[in-house]
């Protein structure tokens, strides 16, 4: 088995959870005694990931001082005000080139979804839930464990699942992973997110993505409400 990495992007101002955020980002929100992203890596290290890769951006110089491990590096996203999750997982990809998880730096979750997937060998695989579909751009539509789109604008009627925002990419599909950058135009895109990348691969049928379909708690803390249910979720 090849070495494990892993990359959180953490580099977001977390507007939506203000005023917590006027004094620090959204991984360092405590969810009882530990910190989000003490809480990702934590998990990551149970299952002998210690090759992690954190994209910060807001209030990056915090992350430096408040978080006590030798377990990750720390990657800088020095635009953060304008640009989004595609731009910070394309920082994080010069420290990759094994097999990588990357997660969403707000999410808080049930262990047992990682160990899930890392039991998948597709070139890119999407933690999926059919039980908590939101209609924005981050649900799917699935076809025989295959994400057939995502990046919806419209037709949400043929929704099947959400993208929880934890995806697994073998290190076969990392050329390809360059490739697109090597071609993308961030001038006039900057504020895209990481799902460009997978609507891109499937759309032009250069990767079939697939999907784990997980019925496990995960919450994104973006807002008031999410974190209310997060600190229940591990009371």
């Amino acid at each position: 088995m090849s070495k494990l990495q892993a990359v959180i992007l953490a580099a977001g101002m977390g507007t939506r959870l203000k005023p917590i955020t006027e004094s620090l980002p959204k991984c360092l929100v405590k969810i009882g005694k530990k910190t989000i992203l003490e809480r990702q890596i934590d998990i990551l290290n149970l299952n002998g990931i210690y090759d992690i890769t954190v994209i910060t951006g807001y209030k990056s110089d915090l992350i430096k001082k408040n978080i006590n491990s030798k377990s990750f590096k720390i990657i800088e996203n020095k635009k953060f005000k304008i640009t989004n999750t595609l731009y910070s997982f394309m920082l994080a990809l010069d420290n990759i080139s094994e097999d990588f998880l990357c997660l969403y730096g707000d999410l808080v979750f049930d262990p047992e979804i990682i160990i899930s997937i890392l039991n998948q060998d597709n070139k890119i695989s999407l933690v999926v839930d059919k039980s908590s579909i939101k209609n924005d751009n981050h649900s799917v539509i699935i076809q025989n464990n295959k994400i057939k789109q995502i990046n919806l604008k419209k037709n949400f009627n043929d929704v099947t699942s959400q993208f929880i925002g934890i995806s697994k990419f073998n290190a076969s599909s990392i050329p390809l992973l360059k490739n697109f950058f090597n071609n993308y135009d961030f001038e006039n895109n900057y504020n895209n997110e990481i799902i460009t990348i997978f609507d891109f691969f499937i759309s032009k049928k250069i990767i079939e993505i697939f999907s784990l379909e997980l019925n496990l708690t995960w919450i994104n803390v973006n807002d008031k409400k999410s974190l209310n249910r997060a600190q229940k979720s591990i009371s």
